[in-house]
């Protein structure tokens, strides 16, 4: 099949499906051709299917307030105020639609773009293995979370630590809180009165963490004089970090399960 001419491309992009665009006199010779050569009204047919399929699968979708303007506005030519008029006549109109058509298509893109990836990290994650190292990482990242807000509630006679830890200082308070994988949390704050920071984070995740179960593994933290033990029971996983500053992280640990 021989190539559409450039000109007759541009026209035939110009048209909008369900229109009457082709009773336009700039589109004469596009209304003339497409009666008579079955290629430039494939291509035209074509054209239209396409833009309906992008129509109806983007319907639902909001766009942000002003975007077309300021998308048709960037696609506009600079002109003097001299060929303002010039750019307003009939000979314009076929290309200030061009112009909203690449407008609508970029946003209509942009829109599906964010929402196949709204989608996709709305999917939950593959089980995988997850390293030592790249644990003591999110351990950072889980403690930078849970303290960045006042979401704690207050430990009650009945708040106890979770079946599986060997935590030997009392819960204080508690609070939940989502990782960035999406995996579900509850931190532990059991800090001993006048003693530095002791918490337990307990993950309930698919993922297979680098750590054994009872007797604990011990992390290697970037942060200085923090110690981190880590283990997990099937799909539960738990971490205790001590600020190690006049304490000890086996004073706050059994090694041993009791039985």
């Amino acid at each position: 099949m021989n190539p559409v001419p450039t000109d007759l491309r541009r026209q035939i992009d110009a048209c909008r499906p369900d229109s009457d665009d082709l009773a336009l006199p700039e589109l004469a010779d596009l209304a003339r051709l497409a009666e008579s050569d079955r290629a430039i009204a494939g291509e035209l047919a074509r054209s239209r299917r396409f833009d309906q399929a992008v129509s109806a699968a983007l319907l639902d979708a909001s766009v942000p307030a002003g975007l077309l303007d300021r998308l048709l506005a960037a696609t506009e030519p600079k002109v003097s105020p001299a060929t303002a008029a010039v750019a307003n006549n009939a000979a314009s109109q076929p290309r200030s639609r061009l112009a909203r058509r690449v407008a609508v298509g970029l946003i209509s893109l942009t829109t599906l773009a964010a929402a196949m990836v709204g989608v996709l990290m709305s999917l939950p994650q593959p089980p995988r293995t997850i390293g030592q190292e790249e644990l003591a990482g999110l351990v950072e990242e889980w403690t930078t979370l849970v303290n960045q807000s006042n979401r704690w509630k207050p430990a009650t006679a009945a708040t106890k630590a979770p079946a599986g830890t060997t935590v030997l200082a009392k819960p204080i308070r508690w609070r939940n809180f989502t990782t960035a994988a999406g995996e579900s949390g509850v931190a532990y704050d059991c800090t001993p009165t006048g003693r530095q920071k002791v918490l337990l984070f307990v993950i309930r995740s698919p993922h297979k963490y680098g750590v054994a179960p009872l007797p604990f593994t011990r992390l290697r933290s970037a942060s200085k004089g923090i110690g981190i033990a880590a283990w997990q029971r099937e799909n539960m996983l738990f971490v205790l970090t001590v600020d190690e500053d006049n304490q000890r992280l086996d004073d706050y640990i059994r090694k041993r399960p009791e039985a």
